[in-house]
């Protein structure tokens, strides 16, 4: 929706809350799909580390500190990605726990609310086993 829903304020309805929902669930679908994006493309950066055979290296310290500069921006694309999940779960949780109220089972629930939670649900699918298909992630970090 162009709008964002937000035509919904203006003219009133009985469906206030699941439209709200609902564009907040498309705006978490439309972060989500950069992450499966980043993952798809996502590449090991273990082997471009160096890796000091002395133990008893002088500027090992200094070392430590370029390789954390270098991979500092892979780290925050991770823990991006692990915030958008918890983010997805809470949004999740939230919209199933609207509906099993007892409000919510004595009236008409739209059909687009159920297809925005199970795309939701997809999405958080489809990045775990993107996730998992990429070895390099439990490797490199």
């Amino acid at each position: 929706n162009l709008l964002g829903y937000q035509d919904h304020v203006g003219l009133p309805t009985d469906f206030g809350p699941e439209i709200k929902a609902t564009a907040e669930v498309e705006s978490l679908l439309a972060e989500g799909a950069e992450h499966v994006y980043m993952l798809y493309t996502f590449r090991s950066v273990g082997r471009a580390i160096p890796m000091p055979s002395d133990p008893n290296l002088p500027n090992k310290q200094e070392l430590n500190l370029k390789t954390f500069r270098v991979l500092q921006p892979q780290i925050a694309k991770i823990k991006r990605l692990m915030d958008f999940q918890e983010k997805g779960i809470v949004i999740i949780e939230r919209c199933m726990r609207s509906l099993v109220t007892k409000e919510a089972r004595e009236r008409v629930v739209p059909d687009g609310y159920y297809d925005a939670i199970t795309k939701v649900v997809d999405l958080l699918q489809k990045l775990d086993n993107l996730k998992d298909m990429k070895a390099s992630l439990t490797t490199d970090f």
